[in-house]
């Protein structure tokens, strides 16, 4: 729809981390698509945000989009996991949504 807000969100997923930890963005009050750009360095990485049921597998120094549309605001955890059935997650980073 036209009234919804699109965002890009860069994200690059080394170890078991997500860089940036944090990531912020406002919705102004409609719903907003966000496309993370998911960069896996070194090794294929999971990215996963469990509330907006995103889980993709990135392969070795490749990057993905993925897009997701969220309606509604909150602070979501989300991880980049070397080891996708081993948990819980060593690090995570917080994504923002107001």
């Amino acid at each position: 729809p036209a009234d919804v807000k699109q965002v890009t969100l860069e994200v690059i997923a080394r170890g078991n981390t997500c860089e940036p930890a944090v990531m912020a963005v406002d919705r102004d009050g409609r719903a907003v698509l966000i496309t993370f750009q998911v960069t896996s360095v070194g090794k294929e990485h999971v990215f996963l945000v469990p509330e907006l049921s995103v889980r993709r597998r990135i392969p070795a120094d490749n990057r993905l989009d993925i897009q997701v549309l969220a309606d509604r605001s909150g602070i979501y955890e989300y991880a980049c996991n070397s080891q996708p059935f081993i948990g819980p997650f060593v690090a995570t980073g917080k994504l923002a949504i107001k």
